[in-house]
């Protein structure tokens, strides 16, 4: 629950201040019966003003959201959560680096492969996507934005796509 579009009124600001991520228990498509546990709630706020995020990947059990729209720049804004995740306290997200956008696309959806060297973005407006690869040696999220060994820029009709993900 981390969109926060733009108010109608004229300031057009964002409105929430506090986002929640919901962490649920991925059901066992093959066990007979019904599952049934509560769902864990993060609530999560931004460093320094609301925002609006709809792409999120995790990476070693860490969530990372990627900034959806921008009002400053073009740059989308990539956000890590703190460790441990702690859903007794609303936690105030890392800014960790930036993405050029070119123009300013709105993110909305990533993913991280596998291994962790390539992310995949998505936008929804120009029917752009890019692939970063990152060097084999890196540990870093931030080098995808900060030091990309790759990246490619690809574009293709897919009318309103919101969601991306890498496959095996």
């Amino acid at each position: 629950d981390m969109g926060n579009n733009p108010s109608p009124e004229p300031s057009g600001a964002h409105p929430r201040t506090v986002l929640t991520l919901y962490r649920v228990l991925e059901p066992n498509p093959f066990s007979a019966g019904t599952q049934t546990q509560a769902a864990v709630a993060y609530r999560f706020q931004y460093p320094d003003r609301q925002r609006d995020a709809e792409a999120l990947f995790i990476w070693q059990g860490v969530p990372y959201v990627v900034e959806k729209r921008t009002n400053v720049s073009s740059r989308a804004r990539l956000y890590k959560f703190p460790e441990p995740l702690n859903p007794a306290i609303i936690s105030t997200v890392e800014l960790i680096g930036e993405f050029n956008n070119q123009g300013g696309n709105q993110i909305t959806g990533a993913d991280i492969s596998r291994d962790g060297k390539r992310l995949a973005l998505i936008n929804d407006g120009n029917n752009f996507h890019w692939i970063i690869e990152r060097a084999g040696n890196s540990t870093n999220i931030s080098d995808f934005f900060t030091s990309p060994k790759h990246q490619w820029r690809i574009q293709f009709f897919n009318n309103q796509g919101e969601a991306i993900g890498f496959v095996n």
